[in-house]
């Protein structure tokens, strides 16, 4: 949900050219506006990568980092609109125009919010950045508590957010015409985008409460079977019957998953017990990825980048367990004993302490 405040549109075309070519020229920024490039420079430390990459729905383009951090790039510009710039895990949005030379600097170990820029296009940036900003702030006060509210509520919530964006724009004066015009037609399409949201998945979440009262501890769990694990391997849940089973269903575009798999990791290290199984089911298919071979290739590519740990099964267009389960949000968790029962059906998630207190009443051993 928060990152729906703020749905950014990507289309442009890049090109580099020749680095020697600029320095040869001696490009400053007064000359660039005769140019039918844009300039992108600047210096970002502590990357953990060489590049950073510049995106959106025609361009995949790495940037190359020197070793400290330095960077020059001249890109041409052929489509006015806004694009993505993704360093490290964090990614931000960045307005680039024929003649903008935009320098940028930044740590990478807290990008967004270490990012400054400067030269010609800079305004238009911080602008863009400032409504990013306060769009994912909204996102975040709002989390899934959005659902419990009434229509009013709502109409009241969207309103506030509606208001603040304009603050924003008030705080920028001069800014370029065609993004001021491609950002407001954005806000309208976020909210609007809310709004749909909002009335497709109440009636969900209350058909989820009303299942999760039924899915009780001590019933028998609903089963899957024929999941494909990394081997090809088909897998059923009472294969894991006589252990306690912890359930993880996620998808390869859940960034609080993959970006905290360092720290899953470490809880599933410490609570290694012979009678534990930890099962994680990748949610990814052909309407999330375009291809069941596509999807496949997501989940095992995200195992493999984050070195996540467990028993990996591949859920793919078999909905049935989610279904039995009500499963609406993501990742979802499923705590079942070792006689294949409830324990809880709605698990606390391992990166609070309440499944740790949870595991301490169990016969782990």
């Amino acid at each position: 949900m928060k990152n729906s405040w703020y749905v950014l549109s990507f289309l442009i075309f890049l090109s580099s050219c020749v680095k020697k070519e600029i320095e040869k020229e001696k490009v400053s920024p007064k000359k660039t506006v005769s140019k039918d490039y844009a300039i992108l420079s600047g210096v970002i430390k502590n990357s953990t990568e060489n590049y950073f990459v510049l995106f959106g729905k025609q361009i995949n383009q790495r940037i190359t980092l020197q070793e400290d951090g330095s960077f020059l790039d001249s890109l041409e510009i052929k489509v006015i609109t806004t694009n993505g710039i993704r360093v490290n895990k964090t990614q931000i949005p960045i307005y680039l125009k024929k003649g903008y030379h935009v320098n940028i600097n930044a740590d990478a170990n807290n990008f967004a919010k270490s990012i400054t820029y400067d030269g010609i296009g800079a305004k238009e940036n911080n602008y863009l950045l400032a409504q990013y900003k306060y769009g994912l702030m909204q996102g975040k006060a709002s989390g899934k508590g959005i659902y419990s509210l009434s229509e009013e509520e709502l109409k009241k919530t969207l309103e506030t957010y509606k208001t603040g964006l304009d603050s924003v724009n008030n705080l920028y004066q001069n800014i370029d015409s065609d993004l001021l015009d491609f950002t407001k037609r954005q806000n309208t399409k976020s909210i609007g985008f809310i709004q749909n949201l909002y009335n497709t998945t109440k009636d969900k979440i209350k058909l989820q409460k009303e299942a999760l009262k039924k899915l009780v501890k001590g019933i028998p769990s609903p089963k899957f079977s024929n999941y494909e694990n990394t081997e090809g391997k088909l897998i059923s849940l009472d294969d894991f019957k006589g252990n306690y089973v912890f359930i993880e269903v996620w998808g390869t575009w859940i960034k609080d998953y993959t970006e905290n798999a360092k720290l899953l990791n470490k809880f599933k290290k410490k609570h290694a017990y012979k009678n534990l199984k930890f099962i994680t089911l990748c949610a990814d298919n052909k309407a999330s990825s375009g291809t069941i071979r596509f999807a496949k290739q997501k989940w095992k590519a995200a195992i493999g980048k984050n070195n996540l740990l467990g028993n990996h099964l591949f859920i793919g267009n078999d909905r049935v367990f989610l279904k039995e389960y009500l499963v609406i949000n993501l990742p979802r968790y499923i705590l079942i004993d070792p006689k294949g029962k409830i324990i809880d059906a709605q698990a606390p998630s391992p990166l609070t302490p309440k499944l740790t207190k949870l595991f301490d009443t169990l016969k782990l051993k």
